[in-house]
């Protein structure tokens, strides 16, 4: 059985440890403020004065999209970030997904959890079908899952390479193991001409969406994604091939 999956996740949510983020942050750029030095053929006072004023005022101004840039990347560390949604497709079912808007991360780890061990068993043993499953969706999964201490489905594959593909088939590393060609979920779609997911909402959007509590919109993009994935796979896998 194929289990289509994908995960929507958010910048690092709790406040304290966003505090002492900002603070290293904050810290390192005093460090690069007093770091500043003149080109070597600067000899006058005033021109000294001058310039290291005006680089630090230019360090000073970026340093706030820098701090924020830096923060929602946290999304992508299984260590700070949260996971807000995870959608998933049993086969040739419609795609469902649970997400924390009206429960605790940790709870949302347990149903899913459930949802597999429920559907799994030594008679049909799950292929887990993702974009960068292999390399994202699962990893930070997985270390949730440690985090909270919910014990991992043993029929989820955290240990599986990409090129184990009765485990795991990752659309992105099987159209390319080049990581230096590595293709975007968008990309794929519009090259095997199937409907892309990406609308007004894509994952760097993930987080304004949330923001505003457009759940349900989050909810809805992580499932189109999942079936996105599904016929993109079907596509690589020359399920409807002559």
């Amino acid at each position: 059985m194929n289990i289509y999956l994908d995960i929507e996740t958010l910048p690092v949510q709790d406040a304290d440890l966003r505090a002492e983020l900002d603070a290293d942050a904050a810290e390192q750029l005093a460090k690069d403020l007093e770091a500043v030095r003149p080109p070597a053929n600067y000899k006058k006072e005033e021109a000294i004065a001058a310039f290291i004023l005006e680089k630090q005022e230019s360090m000073r101004a970026e340093f706030k999209d820098a701090r924020e840039a830096a923060y929602r990347k946290t999304a992508l560390d299984g260590a700070l970030g949260s996971i807000a949604v995870v959608g998933l497709a049993f086969g040739n079912e419609d795609p469902l997904s649970i997400d924390i808007s009206a429960i605790t991360e940790r709870n949302m780890l347990k149903n899913l959890m459930f949802l597999i061990n429920e559907r799994c068993n030594a008679q049909v043993r799950p292929c887990f079908i993702g974009h960068n499953v292999a390399g994202f969706d699962l990893r930070f999964l997985w270390q949730r899952c440690v985090i909270f201490g919910v014990k991992p489905s043993p029929w989820i594959p955290f240990d599986a390479k990409p090129w184990d593909t009765h485990r795991i088939y990752d659309t992105m590393t099987q159209w390319s193991p080049d990581r230096d060609k590595r293709i975007s979920l968008k990309r794929l779609c519009r090259a095997l001409g199937v409907p892309t997911s990406k609308g007004d909402i894509d994952g760097s959007k993930v987080w304004d969406y949330w923001q505003a509590g457009k759940h349900a919109e989050v909810s809805e993009y992580c499932r189109a994604d999942v079936v996105a994935t599904r016929e993109c796979y079907r596509r690589m896998a020359f399920a409807e091939a002559a």
